[in-house]
């Protein structure tokens, strides 16, 4: 299995916070509404940043270390 460095848990814990962002905007504004409101992840970049934005990652690099864990072969 591959090893995952900080920085790679880091990056896919940011990656999964913006998943989880972008899902909640297209949920509350899908553009068939046709409100004109704009998905530009503004809000989402000021609520999630610093105290918010470490606790969220946190959580997700624990979560992604225990996903490698048992992804791991038993011998």
């Amino acid at each position: 299995m591959r090893t995952y460095t900080l920085e790679d848990m880091d990056r896919l814990a940011e990656q999964a916070l913006d998943s989880a962002c972008l899902t909640i905007q297209q949920a509350l504004f899908n553009d068939a509404t046709g409100d004109g409101t704009k998905l530009d992840g503004g809000i989402a970049s000021m609520f999630f940043t610093g105290e918010a934005e470490d606790i969220i990652k946190k959580i997700l690099i624990d979560y992604i270390r225990t996903e490698i864990n048992f992804a791991q072969p038993i011998e």
